[in-house]
């Protein structure tokens, strides 16, 4: 190609007032790529009400000879088809461009889901993963996409969606020991992120529960709520929350819009509590979140052994005990048992450098869109022409 639109990369999103965690590591990685490599990257919001302007944008931007850069799942777009298929649709309109398709999430995808993606990912020039786990899930079990991608297939890992804007105030350690108990002040945990069936909030509420067995005052503080089209689970946790008799001991903040006011509520917790069902990951950006705020940690053993070997400061951190795993299908009196450990020591706590992952990813997408423009444009089901 002899020219190029400015800017290159142009990264669909939809900007609707819900909850996106993939929504908003996307903004966070352009504004990263910008600061590195001024006019490359530009997030544009397009959503599926539109689909004739949402198709014509990207076709407009690939004949010019720039890349799309597509993000999947995206919650503002709810499970509406278009997002899946409209790169295809795309591609059948123009063969200039390149497509570049990052999915979050593929080990535990529903398998309506998994079908909606594939006519996107079968036009994909290069395709990124966000985790080692769902890398080899994607390269195993992929076996509808082209060997190609799948053996070609991207892993870069992701930084936090909420940094400080500034150099943060030091935040005073809180001592852990003896809280919650002999009449002590109450031990706070801090939970972070949406909450669905994945992050296992029931579980939460049965960990408090168990801890108040214990003889342990504690709270669970709840930054986040329930996605809008799942009625059914916030219904699920409500009826539990009665059932555990909990209710006292719940702070549900829902969604907290200023990211200052997140890290502040965080801030004031002794611990923050994250149970993936399916292990602790680098896609987590709320584990990340909440490693920033100095705060012990438990969360669920990773099931890849060298999920976090690019991060030699998590290891030193669950070394230290300051991070604690229990296995993803604990119980909540195993939870509660590993929230206890916390009050016989302080664990040690090491700072991550959490703005050297965001640099990375920058540096890493960069590269990627310098290779992806350099080369052949793939063949649909083979290899690049």
């Amino acid at each position: 190609m002899t020219s190029v639109p400015k800017p290159l990369v142009l990264a669909p999103t939809s900007a609707k007032p819900v909850t996106c965690g993939v929504s908003d590591y996307l903004h966070r990685l352009a504004s990263y790529v910008e600061a590195q490599e001024p006019g490359l990257m530009q997030v544009v919001i397009l959503e599926t009400e539109r689909p004739l302007h949402f198709i014509g944008t990207l076709v407009r931007h690939l004949r010019a000879g720039g890349i799309v850069h597509m993000n999947l799942p995206v919650e503002g777009w709810g499970q509406h088809l278009l997002p899946g298929a409209v790169l295809a649709l795309a591609r059948c309109l123009t063969q200039r461009g390149r497509i570049v398709l990052t999915l979050h999430e593929w080990l535990s995808l529903h398998p309506l889901r998994y079908a909606s993606e594939l006519p996107d990912i079968q036009m994909a020039d290069a395709v990124v993963l966000v985790s080692r786990q769902q890398m080899r899930a994607f390269q195993t079990q992929g076996r509808l996409v082209p060997s190609q991608l799948r053996d070609e297939a991207r892993l870069i890992p992701i930084g936090p969606n909420i940094m400080p804007e500034a150099a943060p105030e030091p935040i005073p350690q809180r001592s852990i020991a003896q809280a919650g108990r002999n009449g002590e002040r109450r031990l706070v945990i801090g939970y972070f992120g949406v909450l669905y069936t994945s992050k296992q909030p029931i579980l939460m509420l049965e960990a408090l529960a168990a801890l108040a067995r214990r003889g342990v005052d504690a709270e669970l503080r709840i930054c986040g709520d329930f996605l809008h089209d799942k009625p059914q689970e916030k219904a699920s946790f409500n009826a539990a929350v009665d059932r555990l008799g909990v209710r006292d001991r719940l702070d549900m903040r829902g969604r907290i819009e200023q990211q200052a006011d997140v890290l502040a509520a965080l801030a004031e917790t002794d611990l923050h509590l994250l149970l993936f069902s399916d292990g602790a990951s680098t896609r987590r950006s709320s584990l990340l979140t909440c490693l920033q705020l100095d705060r012990p940690v438990v969360t669920t053993q990773p099931q890849e052994t060298d999920e976090f070997a690019d991060w030699p400061q998590l290891a030193g951190q669950i070394a230290g005990g300051g991070i604690r795993l229990v296995a993803p299908d604990a119980d909540g009196e195993t939870v509660a048992a590993a929230i206890d450990t916390f009050a016989a020591s302080e664990p040690r706590r090491d700072p991550v450098d959490l703005e050297a992952l965001w640099q990375a990813a920058a540096t890493a997408h960069r590269e990627l869109y310098a290779e992806v423009t350099a080369q052949p444009r793939r063949r649909l089901f083979g290899r690049r022409r």
